[in-house]
């Protein structure tokens, strides 16, 4: 199928270097997966043998297609999976925060129903009703609150679903409603409900008859604040976790926005065409693009204009093949080395602003009658001619072993994926002195607004050839938030934003409300010190140092979490797993934000009338 939809010749099939190939096969009944890939074990050393340079490290795996389908990949480190896993485990994070909130909201309310409970038990009910009584209410919470957590789902799916791809292909995402993932939010409502119910439950079943009532209801100090506050350690600890993880990811998508990419985005116009879709063979296509390029550049606001087989980070991927290099030895046990290029025309590097460092641009002479030529990138020139000059060197493509490559110019590095670490070896050859795909890009480079230019664009190319489908239209900075470019990083940054500020939530709401209780019930108490003679001051510091405990310790071990939540998500980030700055700034925020929720009922406690908390029952 592919050699008619992409034009690709078909001696590029027939070569034994050539790995762009998925193999479909259908299993005989009766044979296991386990037994297929033993046989393809056997394939793969077969092949190692018949081709020792080409199938050195061959290995085939089988995997069943709907996994293909998902993942675009034969392992399960491919994105889409390492995607999903983590905002799994981010979601469950969130899940942990909600379950502990409503686990200490139901310990503080059994602590105030303790004498309502004993007196239930001393006019005869059993203890496994008094039980299910509290079981009752908590499952009947978790079934409410996954109610209205179904609902922000589908709303929160129905904005997924209107991300825009940038791209002409109709891409839709489906995230309608699902009875296998509705079955599995109400079973998990259900049992977060019945495991934060019982240990309240049990509590107040097990109560002490005579101690509560002579208690009169007030509670003991203190009593069972241990349990209340290791849960809100465990809030903050993954509250902190949460926001580092997002701090990553949009410091990732900060610096990948604003990294240096090696180009100029701004004011380019792209547009793909393939005059094989008209009709026209390779010749006449090289004749069209020859034609094109001319009237482009005369076009009013038309600084420079140019063709390539892929745009960054665009719709198409760049080419990459096999060197053979002039002066270079692999070292021993490594194959020759794989390098990515673009098939370009002149004036490219002037419409992308790419400097060159050194030798001379493309030329309408470098054509198929000329001696073939290659620009190298720098990053190139280092790793296989370091301290030597490039100009004059040679190499040779596996997929073209005949035609001799001349290195004319050495170019600066640029990335044309998603930036992250050092810029990769390229090089960049002429379109004219290869086997045309006549699929190719056009980029323009405006004085002015190049969205606002498009039109005029492609108005002149109808003009020149009617007909001729224009498709994936788009400015070059449209084009860096593609899906092959910052557009993955934009989401998965916001969706990691909007977990970690539900974490955040959550945690200072557990946090207020487990040190209002301590007010509440610590109110005889802190009247009397007042009535001895304590200040304001030393109210204040009394109620503020458990909060500042809790917190402290909360940071503590959500830092370390933090720091092996970060490992794990390393290679989807484009910055430092221990990023300080991510780490300082998240850390300084929730804390913050902690004494500020600590602040508010240890104010409430300096206020406490001492008279009136005396005659409290």
């Amino acid at each position: 199928m592919t050699v008619p939809i992409e034009n690709t010749p078909l001696t590029d099939f027939n070569k034994q270097s050539f790995r762009s190939l998925q193999v479909y096969a259908r299993l005989r009944n009766g044979v296991t997966r386990e037994e297929a890939g033993a046989a393809l074990a056997v394939v793969a050393r077969d092949l190692a043998r018949a081709h020792p340079v080409d199938d050195r490290n061959a290995e085939l795996r089988g995997f069943p297609v709907e996994t293909g389908m998902v993942t675009g990949s034969l392992d399960q480190d491919s994105g889409l999976v390492m995607i999903a896993s983590i905002f799994l485990g981010l979601a469950g994070l969130v899940l942990l925060l909600a379950c502990v909130n409503v686990a200490n909201l139901l310990l503080v309310r059994a602590t105030v129903r303790e004498r309502e409970m004993v007196i239930r038990s001393a006019l005869g009910a059993a203890r496994f009703r008094l039980i299910r009584q509290m079981l009752t209410e908590s499952v009947l919470l978790a079934v409410l609150g996954g109610v209205g957590g179904i609902a922000l789902g589908l709303a929160g799916s129905s904005f997924l679903s209107s991300i825009n791809l940038q791209t002409d292909l109709p891409i839709a995402f489906d995230f309608g409603f699902d009875w296998h993932v509705f079955a599995f939010s109400a079973a998990i409502a259900v049992a977060a409900g019945a495991l934060v119910g019982i240990v309240p439950a049990v509590r107040l079943a097990r109560a002490n008859l005579n101690l509560v009532l002579r208690e009169g209801g007030r509670g003991i100090a203190g009593r069972g604040h241990k349990l209340r506050d290791a849960l809100v350690t465990v809030q903050v600890s993954a509250a902190l976790t949460l926001l580092v993880i997002a701090g990553l990811f949009m410091r990732s998508l900060e610096r990948s926005a604003h990294a240096d990419l090696g180009f100029n985005p701004n004011h380019v116009v792209t547009m793909m065409m393939d005059p094989g879709e008209i009709g026209y063979n390779v010749d006449r296509s090289l004749a069209f693009y020859q034609d094109l390029l001319p009237r482009m550049r005369s076009l009013p606001g038309v600084v420079s204009a140019t063709v390539a087989q892929s745009i960054p980070m665009g719709m198409l991927d760049h080419g990459s093949d096999t060197l053979t290099i002039e002066g270079y030895t692999p070292p021993a046990g490594q194959a020759a080395p794989e390098v990515s290029y673009n098939i370009i025309g002149t004036d490219y590097f002037e419409t992308l602003q790419i400097p060159l460092l050194k030798g001379r641009q493309f030329r309408d002479s470098d054509n198929a009658q000329s001696p073939y030529v290659a620009i190298v990138s720098e990053a190139m020139v280092k790793k296989y001619w370091p301290h030597e000059d490039p100009i004059g060197r040679h190499f040779t493509m596996a997929s073209e072993p005949t035609h001799l490559l001349q290195v004319v110019g050495v170019a600066a590095d640029a990335y044309y994926e998603t930036p992250d670490g050092s810029a990769p070896s390229y090089f960049y050859t002429p379109y004219a002195q290869h086997d045309l795909s006549s699929l190719l890009a056009l980029e323009v480079r405006t004085q002015g607004d190049p969205g606002a230019m498009a039109p005029a664009i492609e108005r002149a190319i109808h003009a020149q050839t009617p007909g001729l489908p224009l498709f994936d239209v788009k400015t070059l900075h449209q084009a860096l938030y593609s899906p092959n470019g910052l557009l993955l990083y934009e989401v998965v940054a916001g969706l990691a934003g909007v977990m970690g500020t539900l974490g955040l939530i959550l945690a200072v709401v557990g946090l207020y409300g487990v040190l209002s209780y301590v007010v509440s019930q610590r109110t005889m108490e802190i009247g009397v010190r007042m009535a001895l003679g304590a200040q304001r001051g030393d109210i204040l510091r009394i109620v503020y140092r458990q909060g500042l405990w809790i917190v402290g310790i909360g940071l503590a071990v959500g830092m370390a979490a933090s720091l092996g939540a970060a490992h794990l998500v390393r290679s989807m980030i484009a910055v430092s797993a221990t990023d300080p700055m991510t780490y300082i700034a998240v850390t300084a925020a929730l804390a913050a934000i902690a004494m500020l929720a600590c602040y508010v009922p240890a104010r409430r406690a300096m206020y406490v009338e001492p008279m009136r908390a005396l005659r409290q029952d």
